[in-house]
């Protein structure tokens, strides 16, 4: 077969799949599985609800990762590898007129729950920590605290300290 047959033979097998293309779509999230990491999605404008998803992570491995779990009616844009309409992923997730992003200034890292609890690395170089419930530190090995300026703990009811030995220095 000399070149220019095979070129054609190639472009007329190329338009032929071109009508089975899946393009990148939108959705809102409307199923979640936790243990399989996987959603259901309610593909936009037509409301059709695809099957399980895999949900793609910014850092993933094995037991290990940074996930941030969807909530129902999160929007969300729904890839296909090579154009397959039977290999879907999520890619991305993003912000909507309902659920508004917030206003983190340049160059900061914020880390919001709903309840309010937070973890922000702001600009300045602090690290601004909020639970709106307890705050929990569990250490397998020493704990370590250290500080150049003045360091204060203080309670609104009482402050408890346990150990086999107790030991305040000071000047």
């Amino acid at each position: 077969m000399n070149p220019h047959a095979l070129a054609n033979a190639m472009r007329g097998l190329a338009q032929l799949n071109s009508g089975t293309r899946s393009e990148s779509r939108d959705g809102t999230i409307s199923s979640y599985d936790p243990s399989a990491h996987a959603v259901k999605v309610l593909l936009q404008p037509e409301e059709t609800e695809t099957g399980w998803i895999q949900l793609a992570a910014a850092a993933v491995g094995a037991g290990w990762g940074a996930v941030f779990a969807p909530s129902i009616g999160d929007a969300v844009q729904v890839d296909f590898i090579l154009g397959n309409a039977e290999t879907p992923k999520i890619v991305a997730r993003f912000f909507n007129d309902v659920d508004n992003a917030m206003g983190v200034p340049a160059g900061e890292y914020w880390m919001v729950h709903r309840s309010g609890s937070f973890i922000k690395l702001v600009s300045n170089g602090d690290i601004d920590v909020t639970s709106t419930g307890n705050l929990n530190a569990n250490v397998t090995g020493k704990t370590s605290v250290y500080g150049k300026g003045d360091i204060s703990l203080v309670s609104d009811t009482k402050v408890s300290i346990t150990a086999p030995m107790v030991s305040i220095n000071g000047a």
